[in-house]
C-alpha cells in the first residue's frame, strides 16, 4: 500500500512537474520569442532551469528514495513550492505588457506572491523538522506565526481594494505599489527565526551549511530582485539552495548507509561463525537448520548438542536488539547455553543459563528461547519455553502446536525457575521449532502470516527434517517477493525414527 502510494504520488508531481515545462514552452512560443523583451527573456530563461532541475530533481528522490519518510516529505513539499512559484513567475512574464491580459497578469502575481508566503512557513517547518525542535520557543513562534501567516495572506488577497502593494496599468503592465516591502514582511521574519533555529541547534556543520544555504542564496537572489526592476531570479536561486541540501543529505544517507552495511556485515559473519552447518542424520533421528537473515539483523540462532549415546539437546532462540549489539550478545547467550547443557536436567540447565546471562547484562537485552532434550531411545523429550513461539509436531502428516506457558525469557532477571513439560515422540515424528520472524511477515493484504497459515503448510510434511524447513521456505519466499521480512526467520526441524 505505502508503496503504490509513493507511485501514485511520484507520477503526479513529476507529472505536474513536466507539464509545467511544456506549457511555459508553448506559451513562449505563441507570444512570439522574437516579441519578447529582453528581461523576458532573461527571466523566462531562469525559470525554465528551474523548472527542469526542479523535474531532474524530484525523479531523483522518488528513485533514490524506497520509503517516504517525513523528512522526505518536507524536502519534495519544498521542491514543488518552489517549482510552483517558478511557473507561475514565468506566466508573469509571458503576459506582462499585453492589455488584453491584464486581469491575467494580476491574478498571476497574487498567486506568486501567495506561494512565496507558504514556501516561507512550510520551510520554517521543514527546519524544525530536521533540527528536532519541539521545545517552547518553537512551538511558540509556530503559532504566532501561523496568525501572521493568515494576516500576510488576506492583506494580499484584498490588494486589489486598495493596491498598496502591486498594480497592473491599463497597458498589462505589472508595477511595485508604495507599500511593496510588506510582502517582503513575513517571509523575512520566518527566515530571520530559521536562521536563528539552525545556529542555536546543536548538528552537524554539514547540515548547517546546507540549511543555511537555503537563507543566503535566496537572500542573493531576492535582494537583486528587489533592487533591479525587471529581474526575478529569486526562485531560482532557492532551486540552487534545494540542489546543495539534496547533494548534503544524500551524501550523509550514503555516509550512514555504507557504515550500516558493514556493520550488517559483520553482524551475519558473527551470526554465521558460531552457527553449526553440518546436521546429523543417524539411525535414531536426523536434524536440519536454517536462517534467513533480513536487512537487520536481530541475533537469531539455533543449535543442537549430542549431550551422551541417549540424549541430545536442540533448540532456537532470537535476542533482543538488532545489528552487531544483537549478534554479540546472541553469541554470548548461546555460548552459556551450549556450556549448560552438560546437564541432563533441562531446567537446571535453563536456571543456571539465565544466571549467567544476567551477569554483567548492561545493555538490557534478553533472549526468546525454546529448547528440548530428547531420549533417542524411548523418544520422550523434556522442553521448556522461555518466551518464544510454541513448536509444532508434525505426527502422520497433522501438525499441532506443542503448548505450553511461556515463561520469562533469558536475561530478564536472575533467580528465575523454569519449568519443564514432557511429551513422547512416535516414530516418525518431526518437530519443528521457530523464532518469531517467521510470524512476523507482511503479506499483501497487510495481515500478519498467522499460526493457522503454518499449520496448512505443515500438513502436507512428514518426509524429513531438511523437507519439512525447505517447505517453509519456500512458501515464506512466496511472501518475500512483494514483502519484506521485519526479523530474522531461523528453523529448526527435528525427526524421530525411532
Amino acid at each position: 500500500m505505502k508503496n503504490s502510494r509513493k507511485n501514485i504520488l511520484s507520477a503526479l508531481m513529476l507529472t505536474s512537474l513536466f507539464a509545467n515545462i511544456i506549457l511555459i514552452i508553448v506559451f513562449m512560443i505563441s507570444r512570439g520569442i522574437d516579441n519578447l523583451p529582453y528581461y523576458s527573456t532573461v527571466n523566462l530563461t531562469f525559470d525554465l532551469c528551474g523548472l527542469g532541475v526542479s523535474f531532474f530533481l524530484a525523479a531523483s528522490v522518488f528513485t533514490d528514495d524506497t520509503n517516504f519518510t517525513k523528512n522526505t516529505k518536507y524536502f519534495m513539499a519544498l521542491t514543488f513550492i518552489v517549482s510552483l512559484n517558478i511557473f507561475w513567475d514565468a506566466c508573469c512574464w509571458l503576459v506582462d505588457g499585453l492589455p488584453q491580459y491584464a486581469v491575467f497578469n494580476y491574478f498571476n502575481n497574487m498567486v506568486y506572491y501567495l506561494i512565496g508566503y507558504v514556501y516561507s512557513a512550510v520551510f520554517w517547518g521543514y527546519v524544525r523538522f530536521a533540527l528536532n525542535r519541539n521545545d517552547t520557543f518553537s512551538v511558540k513562534v509556530s503559532r504566532y506565526c501561523s496568525f501572521f501567516f493568515v494576516f500576510t495572506v488576506v492583506f494580499t488577497v484584498i490588494n486589489p481594494l486598495h493596491n498598496l502593494l502591486f498594480y497592473v496599468s491599463e497597458d498589462g503592465y505589472y508595477h511595485r505599489a508604495p507599500a511593496f516591502f510588506l510582502s517582503y514582511i513575513f517571509p523575512v521574519i520566518m527566515n530571520l527565526l530559521s536562521g536563528y533555529l539552525i545556529v542555536v541547534s546543536k548538528v552537524t556543520l554539514r547540515k548547517k551549511i546546507a540549511l543555511i544555504s537555503f537563507l543566503l542564496f535566496p537572500a542573493i537572489g531576492f535582494g537583486v530582485s528587489s533592487l533591479f526592476y525587471g529581474i526575478s531570479v529569486g526562485y531560482p536561486t532557492i532551486m540552487c539552495s534545494i540542489i546543495l541540501l539534496y547533494g548534503s543529505l544524500y551524501s550523509e544517507k550514503g555516509y550512514a548507509n555504507a557504515i550500516e552495511n558493514v556493520e550488517h556485515d559483520y553482524a551475519v559473519d558473527v551470526q554465521n561463525s558460531i552457527l553449526k552447518k553440518e546436521f546429523p542424520n543417524e539411525e535414531h533421528f536426523s536434524l536440519y537448520g536454517n536462517i534467513n537473515t533480513s536487512a537487520s539483523v536481530t541475533g537469531d540462532f539455533y543449535d543442537f548438542v549430542r549431550m551422551d549415546n541417549e540424549h541430545i539437546i536442540f533448540g532456537v532462540g532470537t535476542t533482543s536488539g538488532k545489528g552487531m549489539p544483537a549478534s554479540i550478545f546472541m553469541m554470548k547467550a548461546l555460548l552459556i547455553l551450549r556450556a549448560s547443557s552438560a546437564s541432563r536436567n533441562i531446567s537446571e540447565a535453563i536456571t543456571a543459563a539465565n544466571n549467567l546471562i544476567c551477569e554483567k547484562n548492561g545493555t538490557s537485552m534478553h533472549v526468546n528461547a525454546w529448547l528440548g532434550v530428547i531420549n533417542i531411545r524411548t523418544g520422550q523429550m523434556h522442553y521448556i519455553n522461555a518466551g518464544s513461539k510454541p513448536p509444532v509436531l508434525i505426527r502422520d502428516r497433522q501438525a499441532s502446536y506443542i503448548k505450553s506457558p511461556p515463561n520469562n525469557s533469558l536475561g530478564v532477571r536472575p533467580g528465575i525457575e523454569y519449568t519443564e513439560r514432557t511429551v513422547e515422540l512416535k516414530r516418525g515424528d518431526i518437530i519443528l521449532a521457530y523464532t518469531d520472524g517467521l510470524a512476523d511477515i507482511i503479506c499483501g493484504a497487510g495481515d500478519a502470516y498467522n499460526e493457522a497459515k503454518l499449520l496448512s503448510i505443515l500438513n502436507i510434511s512428514n518426509d524429513s527434517a531438511r523437507k519439512t524447513c525447505k517447505t517453509v521456505e519456500e512458501e515464506i519466499n512466496r511472501y518475500l517477493e512483494k514483502n519484506e521480512a521485519i526479523k530474522d526467520m531461523t528453523t529448526l526441524a527435528f525427526k524421530y525414527h525411532g
